[in-house]
């Protein structure tokens, strides 16, 4: 079963890598880029998140991405404390929690 579960882990991160981007996407964040601050906050775990932004070519564009076991809120919390006021900051999500 452990060799089945890590196959199947091995087939998503593939996919993931693979899939094209969503229109506008990169535009947005090469204009964002040098304006704004960006970051990242993510369920998916760390390791694993920081891989698939490396491997896609986007860590340049985030000063941070934090993903889990951190809690969102912690997560944002720790953003905010990095000289961001809550007033500046914008979130975007995929879900609608």
């Amino acid at each position: 079963m452990a060799l089945l579960s890590k196959r199947f882990s091995e087939i998503v991160f593939e996919k993931i890598l693979a899939a094209p981007f969503i229109p506008g996407a990169r535009e947005l964040l090469e204009k964002a880029t040098g304006r704004s601050r960006l970051f990242v906050v993510s369920g998916t775990p760390q390791q694993e998140l920081v891989e698939v932004i490396r491997q896609r070519a986007l860590d340049h564009y985030f000063e941070l991405v934090i993903g889990a076991p951190t809690k969102k809120r912690e997560a944002f919390a720790r953003i905010l404390h990095m000289g961001l006021s809550r007033e500046t900051v914008v979130a975007v999500g995929d879900s609608i929690t």
